[in-house]
């Protein structure tokens, strides 16, 4: 098989693991860590409360902090762009309800995604969508 053969296959690979990913988290559902790395890492690096969070134990308490303040929220792929290095650029919609304010909430952003081995092992979160495609050499679109 040729080295651009396997590049695809990996290529092709990932896809359908963030693709999986992210059906979960358009129903709702951010109980799956089957396609996450033990010492997978996110960082929120663009946002109101910036931090990064090492290992699934720690990533899913900042989720379940999060989550407490929303009714149905959920996150949708709506474009997966292939960067280098197995990196990968989601540009993400939010949705959801605030608890305490009632109100609803739509905000577009991204996150990019970094893939090893068939695994998830670092996403950063991006409110500044450009900034994420050049944050893996993707030219702006």
């Amino acid at each position: 098989m040729s080295e651009e053969n396997v590049e695809l296959d990996r290529q092709n690979r990932d896809l359908e693991v963030l693709r999986e990913v992210y059906s979960h988290w358009e129903r709702g559902d951010f109980t799956y860590w089957e396609a996450f790395a033990d010492d997978y890492v996110w960082m929120a690096g663009d946002s109101i409360e910036p931090g990064e969070y090492t290992g699934i134990a720690e990533v899913r308490a900042a989720w379940r902090t999060w989550l407490q303040a929303w009714d149905g929220f959920s996150i949708e792929a709506e474009e997966v762009i292939a960067g280098s290095d197995g990196r990968y650029v989601v540009m993400q919609l939010f949705r959801g309800k605030g608890k305490a304010s009632g109100l609803e909430s739509e905000n577009r952003s991204a996150a990019v995604a970094t893939m090893q081995d068939g695994l998830i092992v670092r996403m950063e979160g991006f409110w500044d969508r450009d900034a994420a495609l050049q944050a893996v050499g993707v030219e702006h679109r």
